[in-house]
């Protein structure tokens, strides 16, 4: 964008366009500075157009302000290089210089190119911190939402995925002693070596995979970051990304960031299987990666193995990087977690991300790790380096420990985990919900009947929509929940509107109260 040009605006600023545009092939013709070019015919439909030929024989319409004009020739007054491209009515866009009756504009998706200058409006006076058009489709978090509407109301809050309990005494006291030692300073840019050589180690124990733990291992601010530091790293403007609705809701913006579309594939409801064939069909020139979450949030799904096999047939032939978010790798209840690094020829294409947090029950220490291949953990490192650089010191040595605990730590773990479910599952199927039994993660997706009635006779709140029923819970019945929608994208939202997750990463008695409330007494459950 040349905002330095006399001709156009001192600084780039937000628009919107007032119509759509579609291109009609007028990409002008590109020129260098004092490059002649004949200039022939006038453009009746566009003003201030010419048709241009240059000595090497390109041609193409030109604006004549680019040139000084010698009679029938032009010299190009510096370097022009433009392409022509579509908006639709109403699309969010920054805008730039106007040349001879057309403005450059970028759209949110990153595409960048000339419309027509009558169909861009500027604002009169943006904000200083105006957001950028990219981010706008992407409004205040659902988790933040929720949990506003939670503590407005004083509700039981099974919608954000965080335990209200402590996690294990001996992590906690490694942490504790951590700090006492004087562990905290920076950390190594990475993650401290003991750190990493657990987390090279617990892969081999668990899933007998091979990563070398100062050149394959990163540690990073919890699994988010982890995750936005890759898809800064692997994807540019351009690409796209291949998401699994519904999808975590940091995964699309973080794509968005990139430059990159986020493509979405539906895992159908009610059995929400993958679709392999659709799945096929979503893959482009300009697909680079998929982002692969089992255990699945928010859907409690753990991916079987033929599901994965398929997944990984396609990223071998069309060439995708799988990005794997495996935060809830240890809590699985029903089956068993295979991480798609352990299939043949994908462990060179995969990012292994997971979440200490998550495993550990300290969500607050946001302590999360990646593994992948030297090729792809290079521009991981240089993405973080210059995000978080470090995180955590006395943290990253309590998990260290933590992820040397012995085999009775997690089968107890999951044990544990499981006796939530249960207890949570069996409450909201006599408050009269259709409940869909998670076989892993904090969530259990329940689907909403015509009307949710709860079962002692009070007010019913709405049902079908699971929006509009998160959104009156907290008020009406005092707890607060997520609906599945919220995960999807919009062309996806109305097959999952009748879906919404509880959490049941809770004690016993809040798991209680909040059933009580849905018309349950805690008694019976």
């Amino acid at each position: 964008m040349r905002s330095d040009d006399p001709k156009g605006p001192e600084t780039v600023r937000p628009a919107i366009a007032r119509g759509a545009h579609a291109p009609q092939n007028r990409n002008p013709l590109a020129v260098r500075a004092g490059e002649r070019v004949r200039l022939g015919e006038r453009d009746d439909e566009y003003p201030g157009w010419r048709w241009g030929v240059a000595a090497d024989g390109r041609a193409a319409w030109v604006p004549e302000a680019w040139f000084e004009i010698d009679g029938d020739e032009g010299v190009a007054t510096r370097d022009y290089d433009a392409r022509e491209i579509a908006v639709e009515g109403g699309e969010a866009v920054v805008a730039g210089e106007s040349w001879a009756g057309w403005t450059w504009v970028e759209t949110a998706d990153g595409r960048a190119g000339w419309v027509p200058e009558a169909l861009v409006e500027f604002a009169d006076e943006p904000p200083a911190a105006e957001p950028l058009p990219k981010l706008a489709a992407f409004g205040t978090s659902v988790f933040t939402e929720t949990t506003r509407l939670a503590l407005e109301h004083g509700a039981v809050n099974l919608g954000q995925g965080f335990p209200d309990f402590d996690g294990p005494a001996f992590v906690r006291e490694a942490a504790e002693g951590a700090i006492r030692a004087g562990h905290n300073q920076y950390a190594r840019p990475f993650g401290l070596p003991e750190l990493c050589r657990a987390i090279a180690a617990h892969r081999a124990r668990f899933y007998g995979l091979d990563y070398d733990a100062m050149e394959e291992v990163t540690v990073t601010a919890g699994a988010t970051e982890a995750l936005f530091a890759t898809f800064q790293a692997l994807l540019g403007p351009g690409d796209e990304a291949i998401v699994l609705d519904p999808a975590y809701d940091a995964y699309r913006p973080g794509i968005v960031l990139a430059g990159a579309r986020p493509v979405a594939v539906p895992l159908r409801p009610p059995a929400f299987a993958l679709d392999a064939e659709a799945l096929e069909r979503a893959v482009t020139p300009r697909t680079r990666a998929l982002v692969l979450n089992t255990p699945h949030n928010p859907l409690g799904k753990v991916f079987a193995r033929a599901e994965l096999e398929a997944v990984a047939d396609v990223c071998r032939r069309r060439g995708l990087v799988v990005i794997s978010d495996e935060a809830y790798e240890h809590m699985v209840f029903d089956g068993t977690h295979v991480p798609i690094a352990t299939l043949p020829g994908m462990r060179e294409r995969t990012v292994m991300i997971s979440s200490a947090g998550k495993t550990f029950g300290f969500t607050g220490w946001k302590i999360g790790y990646a593994c992948a291949p030297r090729a792809l953990t290079a521009p991981l490192r240089l993405v973080h380096q210059y995000v978080t650089f470090t995180n955590g010191t006395p943290f990253q040595h309590a998990v260290a420990e933590g992820l040397a605990a012995p085999d009775d730590y997690f089968r107890g773990f999951v044990d544990e985990y499981r006796a939530r479910r249960d207890r949570l599952c069996a409450g909201l199927g006599r408050a009269g919900f259709d409940v869909l039994r998670p076989a892993g993660t904090y969530f259990a997706v329940v689907r909403l009947p015509d009307e949710a009635r709860p079962a002692d006779g009070a007010d019913a709140v709405p049902g079908s929509d699971g929006e509009a029923f998160c959104r009156e819970l907290p008020a009406r019945r005092g707890v607060a929940a997520i609906p599945v929608a919220a995960f999807c994208a919009e062309a996806h939202k109305d097959a999952y509107r009748p879906y919404v997750r509880f959490a049941f990463c809770k004690r016993d008695e809040t798991l209680d109260e909040a059933i009580r409330r849905l018309g349950v007494p805690a008694g019976d459950v």
